[in-house]
Protein backbone atom coordinates (compact mmCIF):
# COMPACT_ATOMS: atom_id res chain seq x y z
CA UNK A 1 0.00 0.00 0.00
CA UNK A 2 1.26 3.44 -0.84
CA UNK A 3 1.17 6.38 1.50
CA UNK A 4 1.77 10.10 1.55
CA UNK A 5 4.69 11.29 3.62
CA UNK A 6 3.80 14.86 4.52
CA UNK A 7 6.19 17.50 5.75
CA UNK A 8 4.03 19.47 8.19
CA UNK A 9 6.96 21.72 9.11
CA UNK A 10 7.66 25.22 7.80
CA UNK A 11 11.05 24.30 6.34
CA UNK A 12 12.02 21.95 3.52
CA UNK A 13 13.17 18.60 4.87
CA UNK A 14 15.98 16.44 3.50
CA UNK A 15 17.40 13.16 4.80
CA UNK A 16 19.29 10.16 3.47
CA UNK A 17 17.16 7.02 3.73
CA UNK A 18 18.13 3.59 2.39
CA UNK A 19 20.91 5.10 0.32
CA UNK A 20 18.72 7.78 -1.32
CA UNK A 21 18.31 11.45 -0.54
CA UNK A 22 14.67 12.11 0.36
CA UNK A 23 13.54 15.73 -0.13
CA UNK A 24 10.13 16.97 0.99
CA UNK A 25 9.24 20.63 0.54
CA UNK A 26 7.63 22.51 3.43
CA UNK A 27 3.91 21.72 3.45
CA UNK A 28 4.43 19.23 0.62
CA UNK A 29 4.49 15.45 0.38
CA UNK A 30 6.02 12.52 -1.42
CA UNK A 31 4.54 9.08 -2.13
CA UNK A 32 6.27 6.10 -0.58
CA UNK A 33 5.48 2.46 0.21
CA UNK A 34 3.66 2.41 3.58
CA UNK A 35 6.18 0.26 5.46
CA UNK A 36 9.09 2.33 4.17
CA UNK A 37 7.23 5.50 5.12
CA UNK A 38 6.79 4.25 8.69
CA UNK A 39 10.47 3.31 8.87
CA UNK A 40 11.43 6.73 7.44
CA UNK A 41 9.27 8.51 9.99
CA UNK A 42 10.93 6.57 12.80
CA UNK A 43 14.55 7.33 11.87
CA UNK A 44 16.53 9.78 13.97
CA UNK A 45 17.75 12.64 11.74
CA UNK A 46 20.47 13.88 14.07
CA UNK A 47 21.12 16.26 16.89
CA UNK A 48 19.31 19.58 16.62
CA UNK A 49 17.18 18.55 13.63
CA UNK A 50 13.41 18.57 14.08
CA UNK A 51 11.53 16.11 11.93
CA UNK A 52 7.88 17.05 11.40
CA UNK A 53 6.61 14.19 9.28
CA UNK A 54 3.13 12.70 9.02
CA UNK A 55 2.24 9.44 7.21
CA UNK A 56 -1.19 8.90 5.61
CA UNK A 57 -2.28 5.75 3.78
CA UNK A 58 -3.61 6.23 0.27
CA UNK A 59 -6.76 4.11 0.00
CA UNK A 60 -7.07 1.70 -2.90
CA UNK A 61 -3.34 1.31 -3.51
CA UNK A 62 -3.00 -2.24 -2.20
CA UNK A 63 -0.69 -4.15 -4.50
CA UNK A 64 -1.65 -7.55 -3.14
CA UNK A 65 -4.44 -9.21 -1.20
CA UNK A 66 -4.25 -9.51 2.58
CA UNK A 67 -1.19 -11.74 2.90
CA UNK A 68 -0.16 -13.54 6.06
CA UNK A 69 3.48 -12.91 6.99
CA UNK A 70 5.74 -15.22 9.01
CA UNK A 71 7.33 -13.21 11.83
CA UNK A 72 10.39 -15.45 11.87
CA UNK A 73 11.46 -15.29 8.22
CA UNK A 74 9.10 -12.78 6.53
CA UNK A 75 7.72 -15.35 4.08
CA UNK A 76 4.21 -14.51 2.87
CA UNK A 77 1.21 -16.82 2.54
CA UNK A 78 -2.27 -16.40 1.09
CA UNK A 79 -4.08 -18.23 3.90
CA UNK A 80 -3.79 -18.64 7.65
CA UNK A 81 -3.65 -22.42 7.16
CA UNK A 82 -0.56 -22.15 4.93
CA UNK A 83 1.14 -19.88 7.49
CA UNK A 84 0.38 -22.29 10.35
CA UNK A 85 1.75 -25.20 8.34
CA UNK A 86 4.89 -23.20 7.54
CA UNK A 87 5.37 -22.15 11.17
CA UNK A 88 6.05 -25.77 12.14
CA UNK A 89 9.53 -25.49 10.61
CA UNK A 90 10.35 -22.78 13.14
CA UNK A 91 8.98 -24.57 16.22
CA UNK A 92 12.28 -26.29 17.03
CA UNK A 93 14.26 -23.08 16.74
CA UNK A 94 12.14 -21.06 19.19
CA UNK A 95 13.89 -20.99 22.56
CA UNK A 96 14.20 -24.75 23.18
CA UNK A 97 15.43 -24.13 26.73
CA UNK A 98 12.15 -22.35 27.56
CA UNK A 99 10.14 -25.23 26.10
CA UNK A 100 12.13 -27.70 28.20
CA UNK A 101 11.63 -25.63 31.36
CA UNK A 102 7.89 -25.54 30.75
CA UNK A 103 7.81 -29.30 30.24
CA UNK A 104 9.90 -29.86 33.36
CA UNK A 105 7.53 -27.75 35.47
CA UNK A 106 4.36 -29.50 34.26
CA UNK A 107 2.84 -32.34 36.26
CA UNK A 108 2.48 -35.66 34.45
CA UNK A 109 -0.94 -37.03 33.52
CA UNK A 110 -0.55 -39.62 36.28
CA UNK A 111 0.13 -36.89 38.84
CA UNK A 112 -2.87 -34.88 37.69
CA UNK A 113 -5.08 -37.99 37.91
CA UNK A 114 -3.81 -38.68 41.46
CA UNK A 115 -4.50 -35.08 42.53
CA UNK A 116 -8.02 -35.25 41.09
CA UNK A 117 -8.71 -38.50 42.95
CA UNK A 118 -7.41 -37.01 46.19
CA UNK A 119 -9.62 -33.96 45.72
CA UNK A 120 -12.68 -36.12 45.08
CA UNK A 121 -11.94 -38.34 48.10
CA UNK A 122 -11.38 -35.52 50.59
CA UNK A 123 -13.59 -32.82 49.14
CA UNK A 124 -10.66 -30.36 49.22
CA UNK A 125 -8.02 -29.56 46.72
CA UNK A 126 -4.72 -31.39 46.91
CA UNK A 127 -2.17 -29.49 48.95
CA UNK A 128 -4.79 -27.39 50.68
CA UNK A 129 -4.27 -28.36 54.31
CA UNK A 130 -5.74 -25.29 55.95
CA UNK A 131 -7.23 -26.22 59.24
CA UNK A 132 -5.77 -29.73 59.19
CA UNK A 133 -3.71 -30.60 62.28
Amino acid sequence: MNSKVLNVGKKDYQEEFKGKIIKIPAGGHIVMEFYDACAFKGTYPGKGIVKQIKVEKIPGTDKSPDLKVCNMCSSTFATEKELLEHSKIHSDSVAPEITEKKKAGRPTNEELRRRREMKNDTGTSAGNNKGAN
